[in-house]
C-alpha cells in the first residue's frame, strides 16, 4: 500500500507539473470552451447527446418555478417573510455550533432516512451500515459518497466537509442527507456494487453521471412526495438545494457556450460565482469551489437536473402501465446498474 500511496503521490505531482508549466503558459483568458468541446463533455457525463439550446432555455424556466416555490414557502415560515429573511431566521433557530453536534445530527438523519426508506426500496443487509464522516480538510464544497466494496465488507461512506465553517445549518442539510444516503447515492450505487455476478465488473465500478445523479435528486424528490420533510425549514432547504442544481445547468451551458444572460449581459467567474449565490443561493463556504469545478469540468453540472428529468420522465411512462407499483420499479430500476439517460426510458420506464 505504501509503494501504490508513493506512486499515486508522484503522479499527482507529475500533473501539477504540467499544469504549471506547460498547461498554463498555453491557456488563453477564455474560460468557456465552446460548443463542440462542451457537447463532447456532455455526452461523457449524461450518456446522451442533448439540445443545448432547449436546455439552457429549459434550466431557466426551471429555475423560476422552482423561484416561485421557494417564495411561498418562505411564508410558510414566517406569514410574509421573504426567502433570505426565512433562511436568517432558520440560520437562527436551527443550526448547531460544534463538529460534534453536527456528526452526531447526520448521523440521525442517516439513520431515520434509512429507516423510513425500507417501506419503498429493497435494502440489502449489507446498505444497512452506513459510515458518516466529517471531512477534515477537505476542498471540496460540497458533500459526496464512496460506495461499500464488492464483497460488503467494507461500507459505503457520505463525507461532509466542513468548508471553513463552525457553525451548521442543519435545516438545509436534511435533503442532502437523501441525495447522498438513502435512498440516494448509498442505495443506488451499493446496490450496483453488490451485484456480484448478476451485473458486468464494468457496471459495478462504472458510473454516468447523469444516472447517478439524476438519481439522487429523484431521491430528494421523493423524499418530498413521500411527506419526508416535516421538521421546519428542510423543505425550503430541499428546494434551496433544487434551485442551485437548476442553476447549475443555466451557468454551465451559458459560460461555456458564451450565452446571453436574460438582460444582455455575458457570463464571466465573478458573475457566475454571484449568481449561484444569489440565484442558487448556495453557501459562502461552497461558491467558489463550485463555480470552479464547473469551469473546469464542462458538461458535469447539468447532470443533476437533466438526469432527474429523465428519471421522472421513466418514472411517468413506466407508472402509465398496469401493475405499476413503485417499490417494484424501484427494485427494477436500480437492478439495471449505471447507464446513459439515451438508453435510460428504455431500460427502465
Amino acid at each position: 500500500m505504501r509503494t501504490a500511496a508513493d506512486t499515486a503521490h508522484r503522479a499527482y505531482a507529475e500533473l501539477a507539473r504540467f499544469l504549471r508549466t506547460d498547461y498554463a503558459p498555453r491557456a488563453t483568458e477564455t474560460d468557456g470552451v465552446g460548443a463542440e468541446r462542451y457537447a463532447a463533455g456532455a455526452r461523457l457525463s449524461l450518456g446522451a447527446d442533448v439540445d443545448l439550446a432547449e436546455a439552457y432555455q429549459w434550466g431557466w424556466d426551471e429555475l423560476h418555478r422552482i423561484e416561485q416555490e421557494l417564495a411561498a414557502e418562505a411564508k410558510l415560515v414566517r406569514p410574509g417573510a421573504s426567502v433570505s429573511e426565512a433562511v436568517t431566521l432558520l440560520d437562527e433557530q436551527y443550526s448547531v455550533d460544534s463538529e460534534e453536534s453536527y456528526l452526531d445530527w447526520l448521523r440521525a438523519a442517516h439513520e431515520r432516512a434509512l429507516d423510513a426508506a425500507g417501506e419503498h426500496f429493497d435494502i440489502p443487509d449489507q446498505l444497512r451500515a452506513l459510515d458518516v464522516t466529517i471531512a477534515r480538510g477537505s476542498a471540496a464544497g460540497a458533500p459526496y459518497y464512496t460506495g461499500p466494496s464488492e464483497d460488503g465488507t467494507r461500507p459505503g461512506r457520505t463525507w461532509w466537509p466542513l468548508g471553513g465553517r463552525e457553525r451548521f445549518a442543519v435545516w438545509s442539510e436534511l435533503t442532502t442527507v437523501f441525495h447522498e444516503g438513502v435512498p440516494g447515492h448509498h442505495l443506488q450505487i451499493g446496490t450496483a456494487k453488490l451485484a456480484a455476478d448478476r451485473a458486468s465488473r464494468f457496471a459495478r465500478v462504472h458510473s454516468v453521471s447523469g444516472h447517478a445523479e439524476g438519481w439522487a435528486l429523484y431521491a430528494e424528490r421523493l423524499a418530498d412526495e413521500l411527506g419526508w420533510y416535516a421538521e421546519p425549514g428542510t423543505r425550503l432547504g430541499m428546494l434551496a438545494g433544487s434551485a442551485m442544481r437548476a442553476a447549475r445547468v443555466v451557468l454551465d451551458i451559458g459560460a461555456h457556450l458564451d450565452l446571453p444572460l436574460p438582460d444582455g449581459s455575458r457570463w464571466d467567474f465573478a458573475t457566475a460565482c454571484r449568481f449561484l449565490r444569489e440565484r442558487g443561493l448556495a453557501g459562502g463556504h461552497r461558491v467558489h469551489a463550485e463555480v470552479v469545478r464547473y469551469f473546469g469540468w464542462p458538461g458535469q453540472a447539468i447532470a443533476y437536473k437533466l438526469g432527474e428529468r429523465a428519471w421522472l420522465r421513466a418514472r411517468a411512462e413506466a407508472a402509465a402501465k398496469p401493475g405499476f407499483t413503485l417499490r417494484q420499479w424501484h427494485h427494477d430500476a436500480l437492478a439495471v446498474g449505471p447507464v446513459g439517460l439515451a438508453a435510460l426510458q428504455d431500460a427502465v420506464g
